[in-house]
């Protein structure tokens, strides 16, 4: 089975100045079939006017709107709302490195999570730390602690 039909969630909140980048690296060399749920989580910004400025002009964009609930509330709205057989978290004031979409290209897992790892990097003398191991997961629990 090839990694198709992805629904990426990004909750807004304050993110009028980030937005356009992270929704911009969402869709450098993405699929036909990707959806991008963008929550506007009650912004007091802009953020809601670019989230319907964003989905106005790309079909595979659907901008929600909903009174602040905070982040996880925002993404349990797009998980309501997402229709992809996968699901990718984007926060608005991150980026997905290029070729994500051409690594995914072709692979067949019976997994239903798959993390390609995630690194926190922090100024000053903290070193880059690895929170979630790369890999398939038959489940949450698989992860362990």
């Amino acid at each position: 089975m090839s990694i198709r039909n992805v629904s990426i969630i990004i909750p807004c909140y304050k993110a009028a100045a980030t937005l356009r980048r992270a929704v911009a690296s969402a869709l450098t060399d993405a699929p036909s079939d990707i959806e991008i749920l963008l929550v506007d989580d009650g912004s007091p910004d802009d953020t809601g006017t670019l989230c319907d400025e964003l989905a106005a002009a790309d079909p595979r964009i659907t901008a929600l709107h909903r009174e602040n609930g905070g982040a996880g509330a925002a993404r349990n709205t797009g998980l309501d709302a997402a229709s992809g057989e996968w699901v990718l978290f984007l926060d608005a004031d991150d980026a997905l490195l290029p070729g994500l979409w051409s690594a995914l290209d072709g692979v067949i897992t019976d997994a239903d999570m798959i993390l390609f790892g995630l690194t926190r990097v922090s100024t000053g003398d903290i070193q880059p730390t690895d929170y979630l191991p790369a890999g398939e997961y038959a489940d949450l629990a698989a992860l362990g602690g």
